[in-house]
């Protein structure tokens, strides 16, 4: 685990962005463009990229197919990268690997190489954040891109599956880092947003007892309850279908899922919000 710094300013927007999966013919170019337009277009704007930017399934793969490959060649995946983000690299807090990039651990880590072709800080696989700005600590942020990971549910109603799934991600990070404030991980291709439990509890004034709801946790303790802070899980730019060819995940019968990623919202030096931004 790495522990790095960002400096953003006390009111700002923080994109966590990730799995593109560029070279793949159902990467979604222009969403990557749009986010990095945005990151660009206010001093208030931010991103961190959550690992798998490239595809990099090399041709002796078993999930090589060349009908869903747009560029074959991880290298040229990842030099495009460099070339779609250069003029934005300034506003990347970090920059973290996945297990795309790193089943080339072979020949080097070629998330490293972006984020050092990028002067951008490299996160590896898992790292702390700290967000800070000139007044000092705002929060820590968790972020990871792990290893053979899945969130799933059985359940056959609807919105069962997407609680347990909620509960899921929070159960896997949870015991991880008892001071980050928001823990996000990548990987699994889903956009889930978990906000702190609205918890009733109950308190007394000295003179009546009165009830409230639990709030968010504040990001400089060095214990944050863990109904108290949010999780995240942080979706991708890779469409499941495609036309006239057949990508690994629609042949592997995932099911759909948002196109997107969420963007932690700070005002007046406090985490208040998640949001969503769908593609």
């Amino acid at each position: 685990m790495r522990l790095l710094t960002a400096k953003v300013t006390s009111n700002c927007d923080i994109a966590l962005q990730g799995d593109d999966h560029e070279g793949s013919q159902n990467f979604v170019a222009h969403a990557v463009d749009g986010m990095l337009d945005w990151a660009s277009s206010a001093k208030s704007n931010y991103f961190v990229k959550m690992g798998d930017v490239i595809e990099a399934i090399a041709s002796d793969d078993k999930r090589f197919h060349i009908g869903s490959t747009k560029e074959p060649l991880p290298l040229r995946q990842a030099n495009s990268v460099i070339q779609r983000h250069k003029k934005h690299s300034k506003k990347c807090l970090a920059w973290l690997s996945g297990n795309h990039e790193d089943c080339l651990h072979r020949v080097g880590d070629l998330g490293e190489y972006m984020a050092e072709q990028l002067n951008v800080q490299f996160a590896g696989r898992v790292c702390k954040l700290r967000i800070e700005d000139k007044h000092g600590l705002i929060a820590k942020l968790f972020l990871i891109h792990p290893e053979r990971v899945s969130v799933t549910s059985n359940a056959k109603d609807y919105e069962q599956r997407v609680a347990n799934m909620k509960a899921s991600v929070k159960v896997k990070m949870v015991q991880k880092a008892c001071d980050c404030l928001l823990m996000a991980m990548a990987h699994i291709h889903k956009l889930i947003v978990c906000d702190p439990a609205q918890r009733l509890v109950l308190a007394d004034d000295g003179k009546e007892i009165t009830q409230k709801y639990l709030s968010a946790g504040v990001g400089t303790e060095s214990y944050i309850e863990p109904d108290r802070r949010w999780y995240l899980a942080t979706g991708s730019m890779l469409k499941l279908h495609g036309l006239d060819y057949d990508g690994y995940a629609e042949r592997a019968m995932y099911d759909p899922v948002e196109l997107g990623y969420p963007v932690i919202e700070i005002r007046d030096r406090k985490i208040v919000n998640v949001r969503k931004e769908l593609i």
